[in-house]
């Protein structure tokens, strides 16, 4: 039997339902050693729908974070990524394809050849639009994702998503925004909340992420530390409390460069609704398991739980950003 690690706990703190039993989609952890991940797949099981991975090879234009490329210059490192692919599928979670970085259509032909290769046919394909007809032709039986990173910055944008499209990521500026939730499932589309992605709400390239430091730079410089901290995270508790089940499909958790402590943390965080950020034992690197942007990373000693609950507050009431960052 699998083991519950939320038994005996606050499985709904607010009444309102949540629960996220099979419902919770994470990447997989390149850090993690095979042995690791094993243990708290294990332990999460019953919480996990889906692994979404880029192929454990060391080709930059596979992935988003440079610690990835740079992991899977080891060879037992892309090993362990293929076995951990292969035992997530073997305990029943859903496998997702990561087309979603760049490259140019060779890049993204030989991708889909490794994954097919190693692993036969993923069970959807989440994707930057322009690589789409290239996934499609090696994977038609997939479900194909809408990827965060082909820019959802209106409503207009999710209108105009195209048809062929089964899902949708969304994040950024708008994991406070609903009615966008609500806008995607009215046409048709699932909706991944990607909850703690941590990106600044303006800025507006996510592909090579060529506006992160400078745009994190200027909002610090405007606003501090503590509000944008804020703003650009969302943590268990308030997931919980400010969240209806019904808004989203799948919760998506950024955990692809993550150590064994920080994989294991999240998603008991995510599983139970508590941050733990109050208790005595709460450390400040703590922080970044509810925003992954890494340039908090300097600042999070001086983050107050008190302090950022509040002012989350003032956000959802409107009493703070309105109208300024995004």
């Amino acid at each position: 039997m699998t083991h519950d690690p939320v038994a005996g706990g606050a499985k709904d703190p607010t009444g309102i339902g949540m629960c996220l039993r099979g419902r919770i989609s994470v990447g997989l952890p390149a850090i993690v050693d095979y042995d690791g991940f094993r243990s708290v797949l294990d332990e999460y099981a019953d919480y996990l729908a889906e692994l979404y991975f880029s192929p454990p090879v060391p080709v930059a234009a596979y992935h988003t974070r440079t610690k990835l490329f740079m992991r899977y210059l080891d060879m037992e490192a892309q090993e362990d990524g293929w076995k951990q692919l292969a035992y997530a599928r073997s305990r029943g979670v859903r496998l997702e394809f990561a087309l979603n970085a760049g490259g140019d259509d060779g890049l993204a032909v030989k991708a889909c050849e490794l994954v097919a290769e190693r692993l036969g046919a993923p069970d959807s394909v989440v994707c930057i639009d322009r690589l789409a007809h290239i996934a499609r032709a090696a994977f038609p039986s997939a479900r194909f994702v809408y990827s965060y990173n082909n820019g959802i910055r209106t409503a207009r944008d999710i209108l105009d998503i195209p048809v062929s499209y089964d899902e949708l990521v969304l994040g950024g500026a708008y994991i406070r925004r609903r009615d966008l939730f609500a806008l995607a499932r009215s046409r048709g589309l699932a909706v991944r909340f990607l909850v703690n992605n941590g990106c600044s709400f303006n800025c507006h390239w996510c592909a090579d992420s060529r506006e992160c430091a400078p745009t994190f730079a200027r909002n610090l410089e405007l606003y501090g530390v503590e509000a944008l901290y804020a703003l650009q995270s969302i943590l268990p508790e308030e997931l919980y409390s400010r969240y209806d089940p019904n808004d989203f499909d799948l919760l998506k958790i950024s955990s692809r460069p993550s150590s064994l402590h920080d994989f294991r943390a999240m998603l008991r965080g995510y599983a139970t609704g508590s941050s733990a950020m109050d208790g005595a034992e709460a450390k400040p690197h703590d922080w970044a398991l509810w925003a992954r942007l890494s340039h908090f990373g300097p600042y999070l000693e001086n983050l107050d739980y008190g302090r950022v609950m509040a002012l989350k507050d003032d956000i959802w009431a409107g009493r703070l950003f309105q109208g300024t960052v995004a």
